[in-house]
């Protein structure tokens, strides 16, 4: 017998701010409902915004857990704390630091976004 393999999560999909309690298909469209408010695509536990217009500032390392708190670093980058395990697809423990080119933590690998 083969041994058992885990599932690869597609991070491209995008994801609800709340459940999913029905989805339907019909054609090439695909209909969900439940209690959510809005539907994105996957950012993770932490983002850089720009202040004037809203939107993403990209490029920015995903991170896997929660963010509770951002403390500049005087360079343009950011260290985070919080609840996460890895950033970046690093592995990480409630610290990081991102660098203000958007490479993290501390530079090491390619940003994910």
């Amino acid at each position: 017998m083969a041994p058992a393999t885990g599932q690869v999560i597609d991070t491209t999909l995008w994801v609800t701010d709340g459940g999913v309690n029905t989805v339907v298909r019909a054609g090439n469209t695909v209909y969900i409902g439940g209690g959510f408010t809005r539907v994105g695509p996957a950012t993770g536990g932490g983002v850089p915004l720009d202040i004037s217009s809203g939107e993403l500032v990209r490029p920015f390392p995903k991170v896997a857990g929660v963010v509770f708190a951002t403390a500049a670093d005087g360079s343009g980058g950011w260290y985070i704390g919080g609840s996460f395990t890895a950033v970046g697809g690093l592995p990480r423990s409630h610290l990081a630091h991102i660098l203000a080119d958007g490479r993290g933590p501390t530079g090491a690998g390619p940003p994910s976004t």
